[in-house]
């Protein structure tokens, strides 16, 4: 007979819950902020320069001198704390200016201006 090994549980996203911001590795950085709550980003970011809270969302910006990047927040099914849903990217500019901005370097960025 062959043994089969049992499958492994996927790993939850990193969250803040546990007290520590999620690693740095390049080109994974957007992937590992899906699920940080707001003490996480403030522990790998900082305070934002701006946060809107339109129940049951929550946006909070931090900018670059090259880009801006949004966090939308929302709470878990639980109720629990508000936790990163989606990670959005801006240029400078108007919209039609930032098409070309990714998330990972804009990321890089704000990581390197800190």
């Amino acid at each position: 007979s062959t043994d089969v090994a049992a499958p492994q549980a996927a790993m939850p996203p990193p969250s803040a819950r546990s007290g520590h911001p999620p690693p740095r590795r390049r080109g994974s950085h957007r992937a590992q902020l899906i699920g940080l709550d707001g003490a996480g980003l403030l522990a790998l970011l900082g305070e934002p320069g701006f946060v809107r809270r339109d129940a049951p969302a929550q946006i909070w910006r931090y900018r670059s001198e090259t880009c801006s990047l949004a966090f939308f927040l929302y709470a878990d099914e639980d109720g629990g704390d508000a936790v990163v849903d989606h990670v959005e990217a801006r240029g400078p500019g108007p919209a039609e200016a930032s098409a070309g901005i990714g998330a990972e370097a804009c990321l890089e960025r704000l990581l390197a201006g800190r």
